[in-house]
């Protein structure tokens, strides 16, 4: 899943990871590690905890990445 978010700015030509590939890594892992806390030993937990993570943090990574792109074109429409 992070390397299909990698993208090519087409404005500088560099190559970087969404926010939306970042939310969603940083949510798994801290979804997973929350599950581990609360739900014992048992890896079910973990593997619900870094889905329900994953997901809260994709949807945070691309509505930060709309915005950013909203930004940009405010700014300078030509681009």
């Amino acid at each position: 899943m992070l390397l299909t978010a990698c993208a090519t700015d087409p404005y500088t030509g560099q190559s970087s990871l969404s926010n939306t590939a970042k939310g969603a890594g940083l949510g798994a892992a801290a979804g997973a590690a929350i599950g581990a806390a609360f739900g014992g030993n048992d890896w079910k937990n973990v593997g619900y905890g870094a889905l329900a993570g994953g997901a809260v943090g994709a949807a945070a990574g691309a509505y930060k990445d709309h915005k950013d792109n909203q930004q940009k074109s405010y700014y300078n429409p030509y681009r």
